[in-house]
């Protein structure tokens, strides 16, 4: 016992009060006698939640039952005969439950110390029901979260007989209701991907085993079936053993889902009969019937059987060199001369070959005097040089374009966008400029046409072109400048110490440059 013994002594009072005021805080909210007359109650004051709490009065409803609550968060009471705040238990905190009639309090029910009462914490206490049945699962009941009921049955049938909204299965129990519903309908199980670049044998399996192929080559062994990216395999027995194509092949069906240059014949076919394509696509294949028959649609572009026995018997009689003339190349090409020209090769000698040309001098051919006259002199040539240069547009056509000399015949270096400023690096591959990096400065510049990967031709504008792209907005007239972002061109002069300095063309437009750049350059100090 905690408290004070009551012994004989002249003044027992004194430590019967001193009990009482170890039990005062337990006074707050409760029944002052002394103050509670019909419907007049009256409670005690003290300290509760951090609050001083002063005795009074509440006057009560008659013929009704009121509902004394605490306001949690200013610990004022107040009486109701409705349940709102006493329900409200996050906000409110239960003190009396007060029944009254014929003008006094005829019931009277003590909620401080009981389920969120204002001597228990209210916060998270959760009432359950009368009983339960173990293992169950807890339901809350309403949607105060203070409450619950009689929960739902958990299930560990493997079947799932129970179908009930009442009843919730176990992990196990559903797991294996879906392994022996998948096994029993043979249904397709993805097992994973397989690297058949070794070519692994198959593994065990059972019917509907899925596997896709992610690198190509044989399933089944080294004899096994070819098989490619995507491709896939699956396993058509219960229980198969893993294996080789000759021991389990027969158990596996393989599925060829890349099509790409595959030819797809017809459904029955002719043996020895020529094959025709089907159509342009050059995937699907036709029968042509055999050589020589009607039925082969080309009979003029092949000799019939008959045709080829008969020059296969006319051959047999020739001696090569005797009655038939042996191949010789210069009598290749001379089966295709004119007449004109086999009379000159057939003509006896060469007064007759004259005799046919009939040539003349300064009619059919220039004397010596007249061919040199006939030749421009230096300065003719020079002129006529001149006059045909071609003028280069300055204004090319359309964005992202380029007036003069340009080459495809180098490939990027790395991934290059079109209109970046490229140089070509050692390996004979464009590569992104940077005014930051010296090395990437010098050498032959050009501006790339088109937007390529690492190792794909590219088209470039080089240097003398007008370049056009739309996104330009330059100051007409100004020079431009490698840039120290990278595969950029600035109007604006690099300032950074060690930044390459190279005019890299001039503003014709606010969106044609003309690239010519600089053959050399300087860095900043």
């Amino acid at each position: 016992m905690n408290l004070q013994t009551i012994n004989a002594s002249a003044s027992p009072e004194v430590q019967i009060n001193e009990n009482f005021e170890t039990l005062d805080f337990a006074s707050v909210y409760g029944k002052r006698p002394a103050a509670t007359s019909g419907l007049t109650w009256g409670y005690y004051g003290g300290r509760w939640s951090g609050f001083a709490i002063t005795a009074d009065v509440l006057t009560l409803t008659g013929a009704s039952t009121n509902y004394l609550s605490v306001l949690r968060s200013s610990g004022v009471i107040s009486t109701s005969t409705a349940t709102t705040n006493w329900d409200n238990t996050t906000l409110y905190a239960r003190v009396y439950k007060l029944t009254t009639a014929g003008g006094a309090v005829t019931a009277v029910e003590d909620h401080r110390a009981g389920a969120y009462g204002v001597f228990t914490s209210g916060d998270g206490d959760v009432v359950g029901p009368a009983s339960a049945t173990a293992d169950d699962l807890a339901r809350f009941d309403g949607t105060t979260g203070k409450l619950i009921k009689a929960g739902i049955a958990l299930s560990t049938s493997t079947t799932l007989a129970e179908d009930s909204d009442a009843v919730v299965a176990t992990q196990k129990a559903v797991k294996a209701y879906a392994d022996a519903l998948i096994s029993t309908a043979d249904a397709m199980v993805y097992k994973g991907a397989t690297d058949c670049s070794t070519n692994p044998n198959y593994p065990a399996a059972d019917a509907g085993h899925t596997y896709r192929v992610s690198v190509a080559g044989k399933i089944g062994g080294a004899s096994g079936k070819v098989v490619e990216v995507g491709d896939w395999f699956i396993c058509n027995t219960d229980s198969t053993a893993g294996g080789a194509e000759a021991a389990v092949g027969t158990y596996w069906n393989v599925i060829q889902t890349n099509l790409d240059g595959a030819v797809i014949g017809p459904a029955s076919a002719t043996g020895d009969a020529v094959v025709l394509f089907d159509g342009t696509t050059g995937k699907l294949i036709k029968g042509g019937g055999a050589l020589g028959t009607a039925a082969f649609a080309a009979t003029g572009d092949f000799a019939t059987a008959a045709q080829g026995a008969l020059a296969d018997t006319a051959l047999q009689a020739a001696a090569i060199g005797v009655s038939v003339q042996a191949w010789d190349a210069q009598l290749d090409s001379l089966s295709a001369a004119t007449a004109n020209g086999v009379s000159l090769i057939t003509a006896a000698n060469y007064a007759a070959m004259r005799a046919l040309l009939d040539l003349e001098a300064g009619t059919d051919f220039y004397s010596i005097a007249a061919a040199d006259s006939a030749f421009a002199t230096a300065a003719q040539g020079a002129l006529a040089d001149t006059a045909l240069q071609t003028a280069v547009d300055g204004t090319p056509a359309s964005d992202h374009t380029a007036s003069g000399p340009q080459t495809n015949t180098f490939a990027a270096g790395a991934s290059i966008t079109v209109m970046d400023l490229v140089y070509l690096g050692a390996a004979g591959k464009w590569l992104a400029t940077d005014a930051s990096a010296a090395a990437t400065g010098s050498g032959l510049l050009a501006i790339s046409l088109e937007t390529k990967a690492d190792t794909e031709a590219m088209n470039v504008a080089l240097p003398g072109t007008f370049v056009r792209d739309d996104t330009w907005a330059w100051t007409v007239g100004a020079p431009l400048y490698m840039s120290e972002t990278a595969a950029a061109i600035t109007e604006t002069q690099p300032t950074t110490t060690d930044a390459v300095i190279r005019v890299v063309g001039f503003a014709v437009t606010a969106d044609v440059m003309y690239f010519n750049p600089s053959p050399d350059y300087i860095t900043h100090v």
